[in-house]
This record gives structure tokens, C-alpha cells and sequence, in this order.
């Protein structure tokens, strides 16, 4: 049997955004509660809202954006996930990751399980998250 993770959290009006920001909504339009014929909600966020994946473009003015890759390059064969668990501010360096990349030449893709989940309550969590070298490219 195949294990499973599941890699995000659920989105409410109360989902810390980056940066502090508050402008998130999430509001019931319609209800079948209310005699409706479905139940229909009304969101407003940030794409920076809850687990992403962030396009080259993000940051590149030339890079690539999500409509640029096809549905098929996010299927996975041989995942492997890091456990590294790491503080407020911390630097994630590749040599900190390397001995888990080296030691499985067969996985097609990493995910890092940082346990920094913990602090979604707190301001560290949007002023004080994991820091990725920006010269180590996925895409």
C-alpha cells in the first residue's frame, strides 16, 4: 500500500498570508441550507494564500509561469521526502540537504518537511520563514 501525506492546510478567514496580510475573505454566497440549489462561496486571497507552488515568474520577469508547464511534469514516480527540522530565520543551503539528495539517485522529486507548520499561529511563521538558496533552481 501506497502511504499518503497530505501537504496542506485547510483555507479559512483566519489562514496567516505572507507578510502579515490580513486580506483574505471567504464568504457563503449561497446555501442549500437556504433553500439554494448549491452551495456556492465567494473567495478573495493573495496567490501567496496557504501551500503553493511559486513559479519562476514569481521572482524571474522572464520565467515561466504555471500555465507554462504541462499537467503531466507534476506527476511524480519515486517521491522522497526530507525530514530536516529548522528555526525561525534559518538558512536552508543545499549543502544542508546534499546527503539526502545523494543518497537516492533514483527519486524524480524532494519535498522538505521542515516541521515549521508549528508556528502558523505565531508571527514567526510569515516574518521569519525557511530562506532557500535563490541560485538552486527546480525548474
Amino acid at each position: 500500500m501506497m502511504d499518503i501525506i497530505w501537504l496542506s492546510h485547510v483555507i479559512d478567514n483566519a489562514t496567516p498570508l505572507y507578510g502579515g496580510a490580513k486580506d483574505i475573505a471567504i464568504q457563503q454566497k449561497q446555501s442549500q441550507r437556504n433553500g439554494d440549489s448549491c452551495n456556492i462561496s465567494l473567495l478573495q486571497l493573495t496567490s501567496h494564500t496557504g501551500t503553493h507552488i511559486d513559479a519562476p515568474y514569481h521572482f524571474l520577469a522572464d520565467g515561466k509561469t504555471m500555465e507554462d508547464y504541462d499537467p503531466t511534469s507534476w506527476i511524480y514516480n519515486s517521491p522522497k521526502l526530507i525530514d530536516i527540522t529548522v528555526e525561525p530565520g534559518q538558512l536552508i543551503t543545499v549543502s544542508g540537504i546534499e546527503e539526502f539528495i545523494k543518497a537516492d539517485a533514483n527519486t524524480d522529486i524532494f519535498l522538505m518537511r521542515t516541521g515549521f507548520e508549528r508556528y502558523r499561529k505565531d508571527q514567526n511563521y510569515c516574518n521569519k520563514a525557511q530562506v532557500f538558496l535563490p541560485t538552486w533552481h527546480f525548474f
